[in-house]
């Protein structure tokens, strides 16, 4: 068992070679030879579909392993970060399992936020100490996905985004903070408002035509677009932010505000805090997890629970 400062050597690592437009896979057999250089033991699993991340970090955790490092983007950190989730609520001994991270998927925002980049991960600092970190996590939960949960480590959304990332993540074309923004933007301006209602920890907060409801537990999206700046992983609270239906002029002045993290001054932007987030809407609403969309709602109501502390990390 591993104390608080030292790490273990034996790794299994859930890789999605397909991050980053394959880039992921191409670069990760260097830095696994790295990794067992300085001494690790990696046992190594490649994700092949969506949701398959959760599944062999699953496995991870049930054949032994106390670390697994996710090794993708923010989409892929997700799913593991479920898994880890989903085991520590029906184990015991689940208290030193950890989970890792290594950025190397086209958004890495929980990585940004760390200040963790591509090869910090072969440091001293990685391979002596890290540090521990126990960060939130946003559970959902709708009809129309089963009975299996979603877990966000880092924004979900309902809306014009949500509907754009389909064109991002379909033009195989290479994504980045640009591209993910101008397409966001081209989105929302041809997007059809939906009505919602919304409340917070059991009171309605807001009602009204919006073009995208934000759900953030960090501040930032899309590889460092400041879309909530003060939001943070470990401060308990479930920022959202409200996108009404405004006009043509006043969305493209949001986002050139937002480009700067100073759009939450806007007297059209809403912005609120709380734990628990129930939203009811039209069905056919596309939502997104993570910079990875998901589906179009098949219900009119999805709840947003953050689960404070829910996610032992080393950084």
């Amino acid at each position: 068992m591993d104390g608080e400062n030292s790490v273990s050597t034996k790794i299994c690592a859930v890789v999605n070679p397909a991050a980053d437009n394959g880039r992921a896979g191409k670069n990760w057999p260097d830095i696994r030879r790295r990794l067992e250089e300085r001494g690790f033991e990696i046992c190594q699993e490649l994700t092949r579909y969506p949701g398959h991340a959760r599944r062999l970090a699953v496995k991870a955790l049930e054949n032994g392993f106390d670390t697994v490092l996710a090794v993708g983007g923010d989409g892929t950190f997700s799913e593991v970060a479920e898994a880890f989730y989903q085991k520590r609520q029906g184990e015991n001994n689940h208290a030193e399992k950890r989970m890792r991270i290594y950025p190397l998927g086209s958004g890495c925002d929980l990585a940004l936020y760390f200040n963790l980049k591509p090869g910090d991960a072969l440091s001293d600092k990685f391979a002596v100490q890290g540090t521990s970190a126990e960060i939130d996590l946003i559970e959902l939960n709708f009809s129309g996905i089963g009975s299996r949960r979603l877990t966000a480590v880092n924004i979900a959304d309902l809306g014009a985004v949500a509907h754009s990332l389909r064109k991002v993540h379909s033009s195989g074309r290479k994504k980045n903070k640009f591209r993910y923004v101008s397409t966001a933007l081209l989105a929302a301006l041809k997007f059809s408002p939906f009505s919602v209602q919304i409340s917070i920890d059991g009171s309605d907060f807001w009602q009204g035509d919006v073009l995208d409801v934000f759900l953030a537990n960090g501040p930032t999206m899309a590889g460092g677009f400041p879309l909530c700046p003060p939001a943070r992983v470990e401060d308990g609270l479930l920022d959202v932010v409200i996108l009404p239906a405004i006009g043509k002029l006043n969305l493209i002045r949001a986002f050139l505000r937002a480009w700067r993290g100073k759009h939450l001054g806007l007297p059209y932007i809403e912005h609120y805090q709380g734990q628990e987030v129930m939203i009811t809407t039209e069905n056919g609403i596309p939502l997104e997890v993570d910079g990875d969309y998901i589906a179009d709602l098949s219900s009119g109501q999805i709840n947003f629970r953050l689960r404070p502390a829910a996610l032992k990390m080393r950084i």
